[in-house]
């Protein structure tokens, strides 16, 4: 098992640690998700946006707490749209996960056998796996209804997301030339 998978697990298990059931559903959900083959090519870019998430929504509900000069007016109806981009964040991305079914990995893999997906979402979006899960942080600080906070936890979260989308197109990329020179030689 991948040091990182631990890692992982250790995050779930100090966001619910009286609940040892959701503990183990999490961390056979992080070791089914685990590439069972083909290079790990994330150069840990799963623990750097876990320890973002972490730390940016932590300090997101500390700044929404204490610095109340941030607060979004007619904040109701932020909370409302929030909870309802955090609920279609969730729905696109469990979507973009079944459509890619088998090939569907926490770790950026290329897999020997790995296939082009091109039905929706992917056909509509490139990566609509990391959009959905950033709409759904969207929503999460839209909750928070503070502009300040919004600031706090979503721009180191983007940043985290979009090194790793980088990081993916790149073992793309030489996945696709390994291919076109075995199909070549």
């Amino acid at each position: 098992m991948r040091i990182e998978n631990e890692l992982v697990k250790s995050v779930y298990a100090g966001v619910a640690p009286a609940r040892p059931d959701l503990f183990r559903f999490c961390s056979l959900v992080v070791d089914y998700a685990a590439s069972k083959a083909g290079e790990k090519q994330d150069r840990s870019t799963l623990l750097a946006i876990w320890i973002v998430i972490s730390i940016s929504i932590g300090a997101g509900v500390f700044v929404a707490g204490n610095f109340r000069a941030g607060m979004l007016p007619f904040a109701e109806l932020f909370a409302a749209a929030g909870m309802t981009l955090f609920a279609a964040g969730l729905f696109l991305r469990w979507w973009a996960i079944i459509t890619l079914g088998r090939f569907f990995t926490v770790d950026v893999v290329v897999e020997k056998d790995h296939e082009v997906v091109e039905r929706v979402p992917f056909r509509l979006v490139r990566h609509p796996s990391y959009t959905s899960v950033l709409l759904a942080f969207v929503g999460f600080a839209l909750t928070l209804r503070s502009w300040a906070a919004m600031l706090v936890v979503l721009v180191p979260i983007f940043a985290a997301f979009i090194h790793r989308v980088n990081v993916e197109e790149e073992a793309l990329q030489r996945g696709a030339r390994r291919e076109i020179c075995s199909v070549h030689a």
